[in-house]
């Protein structure tokens, strides 16, 4: 079975997720509710082997999973522990009495001696974990859970309650994917394949982790790709066209324009005597065969180059990249290209040390496909939308960011499941990501809050519309609204609002006074 467990507050969670276990604590007071009794005799249901994720309500946020282990009891104190047992005793170590009948734990302790530092007797239960997996130490907001809530387990607003298994691969795959995205992990992975693609919905941060990734490699701080008043901002950026490159793919790209082709240029013509210019016509080195041959040269043995291809979907990729599909896998080993450059002969290989960094927009499935020959050359990042970012943005003006998650906590809401999606899509393909809730920096709070409305109306509004329009969004009317809390009503996609109106009830909704 898969277990949710709330664990409510900052100390007792960090005390949990060090220690693999879970800790709930009741006052004796609460019984008069009755949720000693209902949580007492739901935990013999809990068994060796069963998920449990660690989680808060309200908003229901997920830090960890994990699976449910037998007691660790210490070999030198069962006999205090039976005792304890049967005499019903009071005695604490660390705060902790252990018991050990049964294939869990049950804690018996004093507010005063436990968490909280209350007073009068408390009530709690105790499960082992065997570790916590993919921990997240700010969590990850989930929605729509109560439609997962199993038969004769609990209500989710109860501190334990069961869930199924879709909502434990959901939570599952959430976890692991954002612990996957930070830059360490991105810098693993693009050392062990040398070309990755960063992929996820639009607004995800795929190039902004891009830009970090490379000056990480180049070695540099994250930071100076993206921080223009970083000291080392300047520097990184010069080495543009040296050391690293970024090239944007589109429809019209070709296999001449990436690797090698024919350049046309004219010399002379004009003068008294007019004479027409001479046309030439020469093979060149295009940015990846100029990359190339950068890494190739002995003096760069030892550094590191990148090519960052952005869009790399929107291109027929197996046609930009031709024979590269080989030499991509085959580091150091030639291939015979359609071109010869300043006599040097036809062949091309490509050097371990060039790294080739992709990013990807999944919503985006009318542009390219990327075959199965292409995609086995390369490993794919998810970047997925991450609430997290707008906490940590916000921290300047709080207000503000109460406000930009409770609109990505509406748009969120239209995805919680598959019910609205075309079978073509997951949420995780086409959930418009967070990076279209932040606004610029060292702005006053009524500007700032201005600024996430507009982007709000003028940009997520049209593409969730445009999600409507070609079928990735779809259902009745009832059901595709928008609902943003504390507006008092939702916006629904299929009627047409003018713009201004939605600007001012969303102002006056979210930012009063401003």
């Amino acid at each position: 079975m898969n277990w949710v467990w709330k664990l409510y507050d900052e100390e007792r969670r960090q005390y949990a997720l060090a220690n693999d276990l879970c800790l709930m604590q009741m006052a004796y007071g609460e019984q008069e509710q009755g949720q000693v009794t209902q949580h007492w005799g739901r935990f013999p249901q809990i068994a060796q082997g069963d998920t449990v994720i660690a989680a808060i309500g309200k908003p229901f946020t997920i830090y960890a999973i994990g699976e449910v282990s037998l007691p660790r009891l210490p070999a030198d104190n069962h006999d205090t522990v039976h005792r304890t047992t049967a005499n019903h005793d009071h005695l604490f170590e660390d705060g902790i009495v252990y018991y050990e009948d049964a294939p869990f734990f049950y804690d018996d302790l004093r507010l005063a001696n436990g968490f909280g530092g209350g007073h009068g007797e408390g009530w709690a239960q105790r499960v082992d974990v065997v570790q916590w997996h993919h921990v997240v130490p700010h969590g990850v907001r989930v929605v729509g859970v109560a439609v997962h809530v199993g038969p004769n387990c609990g209500i989710h607003q109860q501190v334990l309650f069961c869930v199924d298994d879709d909502f434990r691969t959901q939570c599952e795959h959430k976890l692991r994917n954002i612990a996957m995205a930070t830059i360490e992990s991105l810098v693993q992975a693009t050392n062990f394949f040398r070309q990755v693609v960063l992929q996820g919905p639009p607004g995800t941060s795929k190039t902004f982790a891009a830009a970090k990734l490379t000056a990480h490699l180049c070695g540099f701080t994250p930071d100076a790709a993206v921080v223009r008043d970083h000291p080392q901002y300047g520097e990184f950026h010069a080495l543009k066209g040296d050391t690293w490159d970024l090239v944007q793919f589109h429809p019209a790209y070709n296999y001449e324009d990436f690797v090698r082709g024919i350049q046309v240029s004219t010399e002379g013509g004009g003068g008294q005597g007019v004479q027409p210019p001479v046309i030439r016509y020469d093979t060149v080195h295009r940015v990846f065969s100029e990359m190339c041959m950068r890494a190739s040269a002995p003096e760069n043995a030892q550094k590191k180059f990148v090519l960052v291809i952005d869009e790399i979907n929107r291109a027929n990729l197996a046609a930009v990249l031709g024979e590269l599909i080989y030499a991509l896998e085959y580091r150091g080993q030639s291939i015979r290209t359609p071109y010869s450059v300043n006599g040097n002969g036809y062949n091309l290989s490509v050097p371990p040390n060039l790294y080739v960094i992709g990013t990807m927009n999944t919503a985006d499935r009318s542009i390219g496909h990327i075959d199965y020959a292409v995609r086995r050359r390369f490993a794919f990042v998810p970047m997925l939308p991450d609430p997290e970012v707008l906490t940590r943005h916000y921290r300047q003006y709080p207000q503000v960011g109460v406000s930009a998650r409770a609109l990505f906590d509406a748009v969120a809401g239209l995805f919680a499941d598959n019910s609205r999606l075309s079978r073509e899509f997951h949420r995780d393909d086409v959930q418009p990501g967070h990076t279209y809730f932040l606004v610029d920096e060292n702005l006053d709070v009524a500007e700032a809050c201005k600024q996430l409305i507009y982007r709000f109306v003028y940009q997520v509004l049209p593409l969730l519309r445009e999600y409507v329009k070609d079928g990735v969004l779809a259902g009745s009317a009832e059901q595709l609204v928008v609902n943003v809390e504390n507006i008092g009503y939702g916006i629904v996609l299929t009627q047409s609002l003018p713009p201004g109106e939605v600007v001012e009830q969303l102002r006056n909704a979210l930012c009063p006074g401003l």
